[in-house]
């Protein structure tokens, strides 16, 4: 063997043995070879990350928080209208009750109707009630025709007249009972752009509305609220001590 043989077989060997030694760095990094190697390579490992930091610097975990913000969505509390009383048969708002005492001693139809006067003539107003009067069948009925500002309630704010609430008043007697009936509701107010025209809305229209029903709630909760009042005050006038002297004609 000559020397140029025997120099070639001794770098062929040290060139096998250098390409071995560095396989078995490359492998105790994390390489494709040993179970050094499977071990070190947790990225490898899908949907997660053993050291504890949530995904590394900006990974799946990041991901999924944004996804979750994307599907947050705003949700607006639903609107309820306000729905008034109505009467099928006669097809319009209508509002109806009896306000009794058996036991009063002094509540006859009589007595009972001279209080009624006095308690609208201090809820109205002396001038008003003889205006409004429609008809006036003695110890009976009173009937009328009312007309009071439309002062609708924005939020706790002060209320703001917009226009005249009218509306049909039918009070009827008997011992020891009031039956009252409030109907044929009438908002009354100028045309935009045009302060000589006037609109007169039913408010049954109102209460059908498709659009802007929160304005148009508004008039229909206003006339809800002058029922209440007014049936309210009524009520407590029954109650009240009758005084025959105070009760005359002449409170018309």
């Amino acid at each position: 063997m000559t020397h140029k043989v025997k120099k070639l077989l001794f770098l062929s060997a040290l060139l096998s043995t250098s390409l071995s030694f560095a396989q078995g760095w490359g492998e105790s990094w994390g390489g494709d070879g040993g179970a050094d190697g499977e071990a070190a390579d947790s990225s490898s490992v899908e949907g997660g990350d053993e050291s504890g930091w949530g995904g590394g610097w900006g990974g799946e975990g990041a991901g999924s928080s944004a996804s979750g913000d994307a599907e947050y969505k705003f949700k607006v509390a639903e609107y309820k209208r306000f729905v008034p009383p109505y009467d099928t048969n006669r097809e319009i708002i209508f509002y109806q009750g009896i306000i009794e005492d058996n036991e009063c001693v002094e509540c006859g139809a009589d007595s009972l109707y001279y209080r009624a006067k006095q308690y609208l003539v201090k809820y109205y107003g002396k001038l008003e009630v003889k205006e409004y009067l429609v008809v006036d069948k003695k110890l009976e009925k009173i009937e009328f025709l009312v007309r009071r500002p439309m002062l609708t309630q924005y939020g706790k704010n002060n209320p703001v007249q917009q226009g005249v609430l009218e509306y049909k008043l039918v009070l009827q007697f008997r011992d020891g009972r009031y039956k009252y009936q409030v109907s044929n509701f009438v908002h009354e107010d100028v045309m935009p752009g045009n302060q000589k025209r006037i609109t007169r809305t039913y408010h049954e229209y109102y209460m059908n509305a498709k659009k802007g029903v929160m304005t148009t709630d508004l008039f229909l909760l206003t006339a809800d609220k002058e029922v209440n009042k007014f049936v309210n005050g009524l009520r407590k006038s029954l109650k009240e001590p009758y005084n025959p002297i105070e009760a005359g004609e002449d409170d018309w």
